[in-house]
């Protein structure tokens, strides 16, 4: 038997909560668009750099 199923399940139900709000977060819409944005424009900058250097 593993040390987590012998939690109270207060703390199962809570870890699961906590799991779910993270991933939400995480996973939002937004914060995907802003990192591939943020990506999108840092390959620019990067190729932008390397072709400046030829």
């Amino acid at each position: 038997m593993n040390r987590f199923s012998k939690l109270h399940p207060i703390t199962h139900l809570l870890f699961y909560a906590f799991s779910m709000i993270f991933v939400l977060v995480v996973s939002n819409p937004f914060f995907s668009f802003a990192s591939l944005f943020g990506a999108f424009l840092y390959n620019a900058v990067i190729n932008k750099k390397a072709l400046s250097e030829i």
